[in-house]
C-alpha cells in the first residue's frame, strides 16, 4: 500500500475551505491518498486520507462530501475518544505479550484490565457512541450542503465495495466484528444514514 501526500489540487483546496467554516483553522492537518480497491476514507491522527479508488471513482460532489465527513469526525472527536481507546487498548496488551518487559507490564496491565470492564460491561455504550458518531458526522458534511453528494457516495461506496471484496478479509472483517461486537455491526446501514441525511436538509 503507497500513501502520498496531496499537496495541492481540488480536494486540498476543499478541505481548507472545509476547515474555515468548521473552525478548525489552527488545526494542523494533512490530506493523504491511500492505494486500495475499496472505496474509502478515514482520519487518524493529524491527517485525513481517502483511497485512490474513491478518487478514481466517485464524483468531485461526493468526494467532497466524504472529505466533510471526515472532518466531522475531527470536530466532534470528544465522541470518537472512547472507541480509540476500546481499539488500542488489545494492541498494548500484545506488546506486553511480545516482549515481556516489566516496565511494558506495568504500563499495558492497566489498559488491558480496562478493556476487558469496557468489553464486557459497557459493549452497548460503545456501540451507540460508534452509531452516532456516524451519524455526528453525516450531519456535518449535511449542513456544509454536501446532503446530494453524500448521499450517492454512500450508495455508490455500498455497491462497488461488497463486489471487490475478496472472501478472506470478510472473513477477517468477521472475525474482528465477533471479537469487539459479538458480531454486530458497529456501522449504521445505508438506508439509516441516507434517512437521517434527508431529516438534516
Amino acid at each position: 500500500m503507497k500513501i502520498n501526500v496531496i499537496r495541492s489540487g481540488e480536494l486540498k483546496s476543499h478541505l481548507n475551505e472545509s476547515k474555515k467554516k468548521l473552525k478548525l483553522r489552527l488545526l494542523p492537518l494533512f490530506l493523504f491518498s491511500i492505494t486500495s480497491n475499496a472505496i474509502t476514507a478515514g482520519t487518524f491522527y493529524f491527517g485525513v486520507y481517502v483511497s485512490t479508488s474513491a478518487i478514481k471513482k466517485l464524483n468531485k460532489d461526493e468526494q467532497f462530501a466524504v472529505l466533510d465527513h471526515e472532518l466531522g469526525h475531527i470536530r466532534w472527536l470528544k465522541s470518537d475518544l472512547i472507541l480509540l481507546f476500546y481499539f488500542t487498548s488489545p494492541v498494548f496488551f500484545i506488546n506486553y505479550l511480545l516482549f515481556r518487559d516489566y516496565m511494558m507490564c506495568l504500563y499495558t496491565l492497566p489498559f488491558f484490565i480496562l478493556f476487558l470492564i469496557l468489553r464486557f460491561f459497557m459493549l452497548e455504550h460503545i456501540m451507540n457512541r460508534k452509531l452516532n458518531s456516524e451519524f455526528i458526522a453525516d450531519k456535518t458534511s449535511a449542513e456544509l450542503g454536501n446532503s446530494h453528494g453524500l448521499i450517492s457516495a454512500l450508495t455508490k461506496i455500498e455497491n462497488c465495495n461488497q463486489k471487490n471484496s475478496s472472501k478472506i478479509v470478510l472473513i477477517i472483517i468477521k472475525f474482528i466484528y465477533w471479537f469487539y461486537f459479538s458480531n454486530r455491526s458497529f456501522y449504521p446501514s445505508t438506508s439509516e444514514r441516507i434517512k437521517k441525511i434527508n431529516e438534516y436538509t
